[in-house]
C-alpha cells in the first residue's frame, strides 16, 4: 500500500509565546514540530507533552543529553529528532493525534514553552479516481501519437 508522505515545516522563532503554532497533517503522513537552536544558550532538557481530550497533560518524550526518550507508548517508533536535535518529527499520523502539544525547553537560565495545535485530516481519496483516469488518458494519447508517427 503506497502512502503519501507529507512533511510540513512551519516557520517559528523560539521564544516565550502564548500563541499556538497551527500544524496540519494527513493521516498516514508525517509532521514536524519545529524548535530552532538557540545561540549562546545551553539547552539542558526538552519535555514534549500532549493534552488529551480531558485536558490532562501527558508526557510524550523527554530530550536529555541529545537522547530522545519516548515515554508515551502510543508514540514509540513514531517520534524522531530533526534539525540539529531539537525539532520533533512524528510519523504515521493517526486521526487521534490531533490536539495540543507543547515543548518545554529548559535552558541554563530560563524555561521556554512552545505550543502547537495539530490537526490531522483524513486522506482525500475523492480525487484519486480522477487522477488515475487522467493518467490513463494521457498514456493512451501518447500511444496514439507514437503509433501515428510510426505508420
Amino acid at each position: 500500500m503506497g502512502c503519501r508522505f507529507l512533511l510540513l515545516f512551519a516557520v517559528c522563532g523560539i521564544g516565550s509565546s502564548k500563541d499556538f503554532q497551527n500544524l496540519s497533517g494527513i493521516c498516514g503522513g508525517s509532521i514536524l514540530f519545529p524548535v530552532h537552536r538557540l545561540d549562546d544558550t545551553e539547552v539542558m532538557n526538552i519535555l514534549w507533552t500532549r493534552e488529551d481530550a480531558e485536558h490532562k497533560t501527558k508526557i510524550l518524550a523527554d530530550l536529555k543529553n541529545d537522547r530522545l526518550n519516548v515515554i508515551f507508548k502510543k508514540f514509540q517508533g513514531r517520534l524522531q529528532l530533526q534539525n540539529s536535535g531539537y525539532s520533533l518529527h512524528m510519523s504515521n499520523l493517526e486521526m487521534g493525534d490531533s490536539g495540543i502539544y507543547k515543548a518545554l525547553i529548559f535552558t541554563d537560565g530560563d524555561t521556554i514553552e512552545l505550543k502547537y495545535r495539530l490537526q490531522v485530516n483524513e486522506r482525500n481519496n475523492s480525487n484519486r479516481g480522477s487522477y488515475i483516469w487522467m493518467n490513463i488518458l494521457i498514456g493512451l494519447i501518447i500511444v496514439c501519437i507514437f503509433n501515428e508517427e510510426t505508420i
